[in-house]
């Protein structure tokens, strides 16, 4: 007993556990991602029936509905545990596939026409999030050109400790190329879970200073032990080499 105390000391001991506190307040966290996916044509131009009624077709075929010729995927990415003042970081991907050949897309669907024959579109995103600060804070906007995607962003910084639920939100803006009202669409609104976790309730940062701070410290106390326990292991080593 007395021996194991002689090689394993209170300053030892404190090394480990601020090591350990060290390794918690550094560890990469996981990230989730959902993804909604829209088929050619489904994601469509709700055009309001009066508007469609008094104003008529803005484009040469009233048949078929406006709508997206390409795949389009709303991506949503976020961390579902972060430390307590540490920023994380939520994004919103709204990405298409290749249409190039849109005419040829068209033709071989035959139920939808080209939403860009008419109109040229935004894309609006906003998150929820009670409990954190968001930055940057209300709704970001962006023009969205036929066939590109968009990526919006936002570094959240959580308060306190706690399991809080938030909503992205993504819309697109529709405005007519012959003239008309914007028509405002709202295509998705994810609910999401972050939990906030901590040691104690203490701030991340105060967390990885105070961690090596303690290591310096217990090293400093353990320095004529470990010292003695270098040499015991280096005469030991020599030993068993001589023989």
């Amino acid at each position: 007993m007395n021996k194991m105390k002689d090689q394993i000391g209170l300053g030892t001991i404190f090394c480990l556990l601020c090591l350990i506190l060290l390794i918690w307040s550094v560890w990469p966290l996981r990230s989730e991602t959902r993804v909604l996916v829209f088929e050619p044509g489904e994601l469509q131009v709700l055009v309001p029936a009066q508007e469609s009624s008094d104003v008529g077709p803005v484009s040469g075929n009233s048949s078929f509905p406006m709508a997206f010729p390409d795949t389009r995927k709303v991506i949503l990415n976020w961390q579902p545990i972060v430390r307590k003042g540490d920023p994380s970081r939520i994004t919103i991907k709204f990405t298409g596939s290749d249409a190039s050949n849109v005419a040829g897309a068209i033709s071989n669907e035959g139920s939808f026409e080209n939403l860009y024959n008419a109109y040229t579109v935004t894309a609006l995103a906003r998150v929820e999030l009670p409990g954190f600060i968001e930055e940057p804070a209300g709704i970001s906007g962006k023009v969205l050109p036929e066939g590109q995607d968009l990526e919006f962003f936002w570094k959240i910084i959580p308060g306190s400790d706690g399991l809080y639920n938030g909503t992205a939100w993504l819309y697109l803006q529709f405005f007519p190329i012959q003239g008309g009202d914007l028509i405002d669409q709202a295509i998705s609104a994810q609910s999401f879970e972050i939990k906030v976790a901590s040691i104690f309730g203490i701030n991340s940062n105060y967390l990885r200073v105070a961690s090596v701070l303690g290591f310096i410290i217990g090293v400093y106390a353990e320095k004529k032990r470990l010292k003695r326990l270098i040499i015991k292991i280096y005469s030991s080593f020599s030993n068993k080499k001589r023989n």
